[in-house]
Order: C-alpha cells, then sequence, then structure tokens
C-alpha cells in the first residue's frame, strides 16, 4: 500500500470498524494485528487503533457541530 496520507484513529470495537471499511466502503485491508488494521482508503492509509476514540472539542459553524475528517478528491472533469 503506498499512501499519499497516513491517519490514524482509535475505535472501540475493531471486528466492527473492520467490517464497515472491508464489507460497507469496500477497501482492501492491509497489514494488521490483534490491536490495529491498515486500509488501503481510497489509496490512502487509513489505521485503525483498538483503544478509546480522542477527546476532541466541537466546533459550531452556523448552528451545526461539526467533529469530522473530510478528503477533497480531484476529477478531471466535474461537470
Amino acid at each position: 500500500m503506498q499512501a499519499l496520507f497516513h491517519l490514524a484513529f482509535n475505535v472501540t470495537n475493531l471486528d466492527q470498524a473492520r467490517a464497515f471499511y472491508r464489507d460497507i466502503l469496500g477497501c482492501d485491508e492491509g497489514r494488521s494485528t490483534d490491536t490495529w488494521v491498515d486500509f488501503s482508503f481510497f489509496q490512502h492509509q487509513r489505521s485503525l487503533h483498538l483503544g478509546e476514540p480522542f477527546k476532541t472539542s466541537n466546533f459550531v459553524f452556523s448552528n451545526t457541530i461539526l467533529e469530522e475528517v473530510g478528503m477533497i478528491c480531484t476529477v478531471k472533469n466535474p461537470f
């Protein structure tokens, strides 16, 4: 897996997270152990680690609480 970026975060249930990324999103699974797994996430490396999710602070934009990670994909002709 040759990643353009690497993003790692904790999940409370590795089996459920693995099923979501593999079976729902169709991501290819990479290396793994009993406590973490890597996925090719649209040619980027997504690493899921078993543990307590990181604490976040909420950012409010136009009355909407935002806690997210986004990805911008380029296309040759979007219209």
